[in-house]
């Protein structure tokens, strides 16, 4: 078996951390208290963010963190119920999550709030005080953008996670469209522009080559989160889709070949990414460069935060690395 260590070279460079971490993950536990979304082990996800985004200031740090946080919240509390304790009206198969989710998502666009399911009336409210928060800095057009990839994370995690769906279920081309989707690693690159305080103009968001750029950093992230998640989500979950059992159910490959098939195709990626940094592999159009050294920051904090947090650590992890948790 091929050790976590090995996936090092997918960092492509030096762990950052933001210099403000602390001081705005104090800021963000007190809002998420009041919003009534702090799990307890709130501490295990919201540094993602100071690792995703080592330059932004304390105060955009903080709000970020809340975004991240209020994601983190809904994906552990309501979507990743254990198939084991799944009914077909619970978490991810519940229509009134679904339509929860569509009002907050509709409340952080700023329209008025809709009726809400009491047991998830939290979620509208927390996105309209998100809206607050992100308004203070950020153009009405990229709130848009940013409402549009929390709707499809959101709306990708249950479809991905419904009592039925299973990775045979799923061909690999399919995972690799969706499980980008579900990851949560497209609003992160939206907030990546919020953080850095510097937004793609609206003439140069379809382009090609900042599509493709994006495209790449999502799936990077996503893949080598099933690799982090292996043990927590199909092993410990049952048949959650992961792109191991994806490989070792629709291909028929050992668990060690599915790893390693699913090296070659972060290395693959990584190859892409690096022409594309370069200017050789662009389709049309400039790629700003500050939004390419801030995807290139995120690929380097999909490994590092990772292996940071406890989150993906337990005694019967099948990668070494992640058998010890941190103290």
């Amino acid at each position: 078996m091929m050790p976590l260590s090995s996936l090092s070279s997918f960092a492509l460079g030096p762990e950052k951390v933001n210099k403000h971490a602390r001081e705005a993950e104090q800021i963000s536990e007190e809002h998420c208290r009041r919003l009534g979304i702090l799990l307890p082990h709130f501490t295990e996800y919201v540094t993602i963010s100071s690792w995703l985004y080592p330059h932004a200031t304390p105060d955009r740090l903080s709000i970020v963190n809340v975004v991240n946080a209020l994601a983190f919240y809904i994906d552990d509390a309501y979507v990743e119920t254990p198939l084991g304790q799944r009914s077909p009206q619970d978490g991810s198969d519940d229509p009134l999550l679904r339509q929860a989710l569509q009002n907050g998502i509709s409340c952080l666009r700023g329209e008025p709030p809709a009726p809400t399911a009491s047991a998830y009336r939290t979620l509208p409210v927390a996105y309209r005080q998100v809206r607050e928060l992100l308004c203070t800095g950020a153009p009405e057009s990229w709130i848009q953008r940013l409402a549009d990839s929390l709707l499809t994370h959101h709306m990708s995690s249950c479809m991905l996670r419904r009592t039925n769906c299973s990775a045979a279920d799923l061909s690999l081309k399919y995972y690799l469209k969706v499980r980008p989707e579900d990851s949560g690693m497209y609003f992160t690159t939206d907030l990546m522009e919020f953080a850095n305080e510097n937004y793609v103009p609206d003439n140069l968001w379809r382009d090609q080559g900042l599509f493709r750029m994006r495209q790449i950093t999502a799936t990077f992230g996503a893949v080598l989160n099933d690799l982090f998640s292996y043990h927590k989500e199909a092993r410990s979950d049952g048949n959650v889709p992961n792109i191991v059992n994806v490989l070792a159910t629709r291909e028929g490959l050992s668990f060690e070949l599915a790893v390693h098939r699913t090296t070659d195709i972060l290395n693959n990626l990584v190859a892409e990414f690096r022409q594309l940094l370069s200017g050789a592999g662009r389709c049309t159009g400039p790629v700003p460069d500050a939004y390419a050294r801030g995807l290139h920051d995120e690929l380097t904090a999909c490994y590092h935060w990772q292996m940071s947090t406890n989150r993906y650590r337990s005694p019967d992890s099948p990668f070494p690395e992640l058998r010890e948790y941190i103290r």
